[in-house]
């Protein structure tokens, strides 16, 4: 079993209100988007499952009280931050991890040698 770590992955002045910024941990790309009101920071893989390629971090960030999404910059398709699902229907979603500011900084919760592969269906 592979230990979870809480990896430092950026300031939290890095992060912009609303919008989605890119980090590299371990050779994988992961988007980190900040929701201010809630103070609250979401970690999900950067791999569109729908076009196959790293944009993720471009989408939309919106939502209402109870469910914050983004929505992929080529079409539009969205998903929970909180839980990658999606939601438009299908069974493809983001992976996620944990995600916390600490400090003024970001840390999200990995596990080495972990893959980010998004479902295909």
């Amino acid at each position: 079993m592979r230990q979870s770590t809480w990896l430092p992955v950026c300031n939290a002045d890095d992060l912009i209100a609303g919008a989605g910024v890119c980090v590299l941990i371990d050779q994988q790309q992961i988007a980190l988007f900040f929701e201010p009101i809630k103070a609250q920071v979401y970690a999900v893989s950067n791999l569109d499952p729908m076009q196959h390629v790293e944009s993720v971090s471009r989408g939309l960030m919106g939502g209402s009280s109870d469910q914050t999404y983004v929505a992929t910059p080529l079409l539009k398709h969205r998903y929970e931050l909180a839980t990658g699902l999606s939601l438009d229907g299908g069974d493809r979603h983001l992976s996620c991890w944990p995600a916390r500011i600490l400090s003024s900084v970001i840390e999200v919760l990995y596990s080495p040698g972990s893959t980010t592969e998004a479902s295909y269906g």
